[in-house]
């Protein structure tokens, strides 16, 4: 389900596959909001469930995991949340899951808990189970001061 965008307000725009991306694309040319579009992308799902991921165990020891922090450049550098984080904006996550230690189970998170599931999504898709990937979705909230 789509929900509504304003004039002016960058937006992703996801797609199941490649076809319905570039008709989305055309479709949002028409209307010209194509500037807007912060991120364009294809999530791969399946019928896989996320696992709950228990934000306790990174309260207390938060370096027994990779943590990723997916915010655009302007919100990190407004407010660090944890400082071990290892900063990779979402639309170059793609591109620099290379970057990312394997040696820890991740934890990938934004601002407010909404861009983490698509980021997590996309880690888990191209790191293809060699390493255990979290969202911490909207218990992000907790660790912000």
């Amino acid at each position: 389900m789509g929900s509504i965008v304003n004039p002016g307000e960058k937006f992703y725009l996801v797609a199941e596959n490649e076809d319905i991306l570039n008709h989305l694309s055309e479709r949002i040319a028409k209307i010209g909001y194509e500037k807007q579009i912060e991120l364009a992308f294809i999530l791969e799902y399946g019928n896989d469930k996320a696992e709950i991921f228990d934000s306790e165990k990174l309260k207390h020891n938060d370096d027994a995991f990779t943590i990723i922090d997916i915010r655009n450049h302007s919100e990190v550098k407004a407010k660090k949340i944890f400082a071990n984080a290892i900063h990779i904006p979402l639309h170059e996550l793609r591109e620099r899951t290379n970057e990312i230690p394997l040696h820890k189970p991740i934890v990938v998170h934004c601002e407010g808990g909404y861009r983490s599931a698509a980021g997590s999504s996309i880690i888990k898709s191209k790191l293809n189970g060699t390493s255990q990937v979290y969202d911490l979705s909207e218990a992000i909230k907790q660790f912000q001061k």
